[in-house]
Parts: C-alpha cells; sequence; structure tokens
C-alpha cells in the first residue's frame, strides 16, 4: 500500500477525452509525472486529460485500451449490420432474369401476325357485305284512269256481267252486248215465257231500258241462239 500511495504522489493518471487523438480512441491510461502539466502526451493533441486510478501492476495499459477500443468498433459494426444491413437484405429485390432480345424478338412476331391477321379480314368482310345505297327511283307516272262513261257509249262492269253499249246515267240504255261472267238470269223465252239464264262467256245481245234488257237474243255454249224478252 506504501508503495501504490507513494507512486501516486510521483505521477498522476488520466484518459484524453479528445475523440480525433489516438490515446483517446485506445482508451490509453496515460501516467503523468506529478510536476509536469495533466494534459494528454500526445504531443498532437495535448488535451487536458481526465484523471483515474492507476492500473494494476501486471497488466498492459495499452493492451486493455486496444481490446476495450476493439469491442467499441466491433459492437458499434454489429448495432450498425442490424440497423442497416437487415433491412436492406430483406427489401432486397429478387434478380429478375431477362430473356434475350433475339428470342424476344422470335417469338413476337408470330403472335403480332396472328394478332393483326382476324383484324384484316374483318376489315375486307366488312367491306363486301356492306350495302350498296339504293338509288331512288322516281316513281312512274300512271296513266290517268279513264273517266266513267255515263251517258253515251262505254262499258260498264255490272258484278255478273260487262256491258259495252249505248248509256244513261251509267245504266244501259240503247242497244248493246252483256257478256255474262257468272250464271245469272237473261230474261224469259220469247215463246214459252220460262226463265233462260246466262252462264260465264255467254252474251246477249238486244236493246236495254234503266238497266233492263227489253228484247234481244242469248247466244249459248252449244251453239243455240234464243229470243228473249224482260
Amino acid at each position: 500500500m506504501a508503495t501504490r500511495s507513494s507512486e501516486r504522489l510521483r505521477y498522476r493518471y488520466g484518459i484524453c477525452l479528445n475523440d480525433n487523438c489516438p490515446k483517446c480512441k485506445e482508451k490509453e491510461v496515460q501516467e503523468i509525472p506529478a510536476r509536469k502539466d495533466f494534459v494528454c502526451s500526445n504531443p498532437e493533441c495535448g488535451k487536458p486529460l481526465r484523471e483515474c486510478p492507476p492500473p494494476k501492476k501486471g497488466m498492459n495499459t495499452k493492451l486493455i485500451g486496444g481490446i476495450v477500443a476493439a469491442l467499441v468498433v466491433i459492437g458499434g459494426g454489429a448495432g450498425a449490420f442490424f440497423a442497416m444491413g437487415g433491412d436492406d437484405a430483406e427489401k432486397k429485390e429478387p434478380v429478375k432474369t431477362e430473356v434475350p432480345a433475339e428470342k424476344v424478338d422470335t417469338v413476337a412476331t408470330p403472335a403480332t401476325e396472328v394478332a393483326e391477321a382476324p383484324a384484316e379480314k374483318k376489315a375486307e368482310e366488312t367491306k363486301q357485305e356492306a350495302p350498296k345505297p339504293e338509288v331512288a327511283k322516281a316513281p312512274a307516272d300512271k296513266p290517268a284512269a279513264p273517266k266513267a262513261v255515263t251517258n253515251g257509249r262505254g262499258t260498264v262492269n255490272l258484278g255478273y256481267a260487262t256491258y259495252s253499249g249505248e248509256l244513261r246515267n251509267g245504266k244501259p240504255d240503247g242497244a248493246g252486248v252483256m257478256t255474262f261472267k257468272s250464271s245469272h238470269k237473261a230474261g224469259r223465252n220469247f215463246k214459252t215465257g220460262e226463265d233462260v239464264y246466262g252462264e260465264p262467256g255467254e252474251t246477249v245481245d238486244g236493246v236495254f231500258s234503266n238497266g233492263f234488257l227489253q228484247v234481244g237474243t242469248i247466244s249459248k255454249k252449244d251453239g243455240n241462239v234464243i229470243k228473249i224478252k224482260y
């Protein structure tokens, strides 16, 4: 104990606090004679020291400082790795395999041709199927219907027969010919008084008055000619 006390009187021990000083980084415990200024022994530093207990005998002060500095560096590097490297490893994107340009061109060319072919064919079909606009034709002038003759000679449709001859107020009146279109009574037999019917295609040639036959003859299909009257 007396030795350590006398040693403390002859020397002072301290640690440099200048971060730029190598002795500070190594955490070196500097031994400064009691009569000298209590500053860093590094000529490039010369900063005041922080007093600390003297190192134990048998231990290498520089070795201790180096071990402490190495632990600090290792601890700081590990912290930086977990703080930065871990996230980068997780965020790192997978490597994408690029297809060679020649291979892409070879595959893409047929696909393009296949995709465009239906479009061109469809366009041609649409062009062929497009209906041609119809040209509006001017309506043909219809011939004017002949005016019905009501007085004089003309032709009228009686329904069961067609009459051509003299007319008065649109009715047979005078000499004319009647052609039957369906079976209908033509008159009476001039001799027997029996009713005589005209059949389709048979004709009566006679004299009419106010639409009725007065006297005339009917030509039958069998060749007979019968004289008839109203």
